[in-house]
């Protein structure tokens, strides 16, 4: 007879997806929100490469934080080992290349 997995292993990987998809939608607002801010200055390049990498990292991201859902997915009802990611990593350059723009956008406007 064939074990059925422990919810709460399933239900804890569907929260932790539920939650980066959250910080894609973040990413993606963000972007959206920046880019509607009224603050004109010559560095509008930077502005428009910040909000471009916030949209288009969130957009980039939300297909590779579902498919990393569905490899722990099935890797608990099959009882195989987790793999490894580097989903993390990815988020934390993405997170620090916008942080970046930002600071320099909010530094260059004054």
């Amino acid at each position: 007879m064939e074990e059925k997995p422990d919810a709460r292993y399933l239900l804890a990987n569907e929260r932790t997806y539920l939650a980066w998809m959250r910080t894609c939608l973040a990413f993606i607002v963000g972007g959206a929100a920046l880019s509607q801010l009224g603050v004109e200055h010559r560095y509008a390049w930077l502005r428009a490469l910040t909000v471009g990498l916030a949209v288009l990292g969130g957009i980039v991201m939300t297909p590779l934080v579902y498919r990393h859902w569905r490899v722990n997915e099935r890797a608990l009802r099959s009882d195989a080992p987790l793999p490894g990611h580097h989903l993390p990593s990815v988020f934390l350059a993405l997170t620090l290349v916008i942080g970046a723009g930002l600071v320099a956008l909010l530094a260059l406007a004054r």
